[in-house]
């Protein structure tokens, strides 16, 4: 069975993901290095997704002309390219239809995961909501990784609201 976690970033999909891993439900992530250079200092981050995911679902988001950060889900379009629905077949070949994937940005592509899995497959979408705008913003600028992601001009808070409405327009109408 697939198990999807969505949720924003710094909404506890991470700490749900592991509860699941201790129970003993195999999970499709792998420890990634990131490396950022951010004010002139060298920051590495040990990151527990799935690279190949989180890449795929970068480059999804990208072809839009939208960034990680900044997207609109009513910016999303009804289909994607053939190249990254093969992508995703793939993963789900490679990974044997079959774990735990969670990516912050399923809160704009999980409808194309969902649209490609195999037939017959089943799967089940754990959401996770945190909606304290104030506590994730803190948790925002405490992580170097959003240094330089987040928009100066626009700010925190606007971004989470943002990711918020994507969140709600989505999956709760």
């Amino acid at each position: 069975m697939l198990t999807f976690v969505v949720g924003i970033y710094k909404s506890g999909t991470s700490l749900i993901t592991s509860q699941i891993e201790e129970m003993g439900v195999p999970t499709v992530v792998e420890d990634f290095r990131s490396e950022s250079n951010v004010t002139g200092v060298k920051y590495t981050y040990n990151i527990r997704e799935s690279y190949e995911v989180n890449c795929l679902n970068n480059d999804i988001i990208y072809s839009t002309n939208q960034t990680e950060m900044y997207f609109k889900t009513e910016n999303m379009p009804d289909e994607i390219e053939e190249i990254y629905k093969q992508r995703i077949r793939d993963f789900y070949k490679k990974i044997g239809n079959d774990g735990v994937i969670k990516d912050p940005r399923f809160i704009g592509t999980l409808a194309y995961w969902i649209k490609e899995i195999p037939e017959g497959t089943k799967y089940k979408i754990v959401f996770v909501f945190r909606d304290d705008i104030e506590d994730i913003s803190n948790s925002f600028k405490k992580d170097k990784w959003f240094v330089g992601k987040v928009d100066e001009s626009v700010g925190y808070e606007k971004t989470i609201e943002q990711l918020i409405n994507n969140l709600k327009t989505t999956y709760c109408s």
